[in-house]
């Protein structure tokens, strides 16, 4: 029987945006996945009104003993989140509106957002949480610095990467 396909980091990635985007969208916010994390201050400093959730692929680390080259199969990749608060997500109530919940509050459920995603590593469980942190103000004046408030959270997943053998493509 052949081995499931390894998850790409790009297909992991949609599979984080779309636990998050279920959770965002009805609160009034948006999810969007950015490339590295040059994307990601770029995104940060940017100021806007609506809530935002950041995505991004920091890196991956091999397991194994780096003596016998090529022999393992299996990377530890980590991930940011970045919660950016804009003015709020908003609270669901019965009639689908609300006020802005406090930050700490959507910071919590976006971790445990992520932490629920079950189909993303090889491994269980498959996000090992690794905490999270303010990240700094990087606002180009102090007046803006006011205004963002950004938590990162980081992850990690356990992926298969493709088996290479002499004179073969990845498969």
């Amino acid at each position: 029987m052949p081995l499931p396909k390894p998850i790409k980091s790009s297909e992991a990635a949609l599979i984080v945006k779309a636990q998050l985007d279920a959770w965002a969208g009805p609160r009034g916010g948006s999810v969007k996945i950015i490339e590295g994390l040059q994307h990601l201050w770029e995104e940060v400093t940017v100021v806007k009104d609506k809530p935002r959730i950041l995505i991004c692929c920091t890196g991956e680390e091999s397991r194994g003993d780096s003596g016998i080259r090529g022999h393992w199969q299996r990377v530890d990749r980590q991930w940011q989140v970045v919660l950016i608060r804009g003015h709020g997500f908003k609270n669901l109530n019965a009639e689908g509106k609300g006020n802005a919940e406090p930050f700490s509050d959507s910071w919590e459920a976006v971790r445990d957002e992520v932490r629920k995603i079950l189909n993303i590593g090889e491994e269980w469980p498959p996000v090992e949480y690794l905490g999270g942190e303010p990240i700094p103000n990087l606002a180009p004046n102090k007046e803006a610095n006011v205004y963002l408030s950004a938590q990162a959270l980081k992850f990690s997943t356990a992926n298969d990467i493709p088996r290479l053998t002499v004179n073969q493509q990845p498969g």
